[in-house]
Formats: structure tokens, sequence, C-alpha cells
């Protein structure tokens, strides 16, 4: 089975871009979570592009708070 949850990431310089698609969805939200996490210290800017993402459930919700509440306490 294919994952419901496929993302690019664009980096330039000191910011980000994480473009999205799919379903964001429990099971593949750490996914997400892994790979956007380790950018925030060195980014001062990082965009999730929600605009291709089909469902997003509690978890997938959750993922996101988790990464905007990780970047806001690292400034």
């Amino acid at each position: 089975m294919s994952n419901p949850l496929t993302f690019d990431i664009e980096r330039a310089g000191d910011q980000a871009v994480v473009r999205c698609h799919g379903k964001l969805v429990a099971g593949v939200n750490e996914m997400l979570y892994v790979a956007v996490r380790p950018m925030i210290p060195d980014a001062k800017r990082i965009v999730l592009d929600l605009t291709d993402v089909t469902h997003m459930d509690s978890m997938g919700l959750g993922t996101v708070v988790r990464l905007y509440v990780s970047a806001k306490s690292a400034g």
C-alpha cells in the first residue's frame, strides 16, 4: 500500500516550504513531524502548505499544533 501522505521540502536560505499532499492522518503524522522538527532551530520561517491535503484527522491537526508550539518556543 502506498503512503497516504507525501511532502516536498524546498529550502532557500533560512526559509523552508513544506508542501503536503494526500492525507495527514494517524499513522503518518509522525513522519511529517520527524521531517520538519529538526529544521526549526535553523529556519527563520517554515511554511506548511496544506493546499493539497485532502483529509486531516485529529492526529494530523495535533502534529501541526506540535510543530507550531515547537517553533514558537524556539523563537
